[in-house]
């Protein structure tokens, strides 16, 4: 008898506590040095980890939707109909490399059961 356990861990959680962790560290730098107008590499720095980290999380969070109804993993797909998972899973499984913007446009013509674009 073989005994399989597995963990999913989600990357898109990591990238948003990024987020506002750069973010908390760049209102950390603004509020002290509130009405100074000097260049600040720091506050530079966190401010573009913020924005980099929001791309991470929402590039991660879409992969992970399809990967989620690929692998019928459906807790965090509540919500959406059988037929847009199953699109889903389709779409994951033969264009497993289709860029996010593709993927995006994809879940947005998912729409109530009957109205897919």
């Amino acid at each position: 008898m073989t005994v399989r356990r597995s963990k999913r861990i989600y990357l898109s959680a990591y990238h948003i506590q990024a987020v506002a962790l750069f973010v908390r560290q760049a209102q950390a730098i603004e509020v002290e040095h509130a009405g100074i107008t000097a260049f600040s590499p720091n506050h530079r720095g966190y401010v573009l980890a913020s924005i980099f980290s929001s791309v991470a999380f929402l590039e991660a969070t879409i992969n992970e939707l399809f990967a989620d109804a690929y692998d019928q993993h459906l807790q965090r797909l509540n919500g959406l109909d059988h037929h847009s998972i199953a699109l889903m899973a389709k779409r994951y499984s033969s264009h497993g490399t289709l860029c996010n913007t593709g993927k995006v446009r994809h879940c947005l013509n998912l729409g109530p059961e009957g109205t897919h674009g």
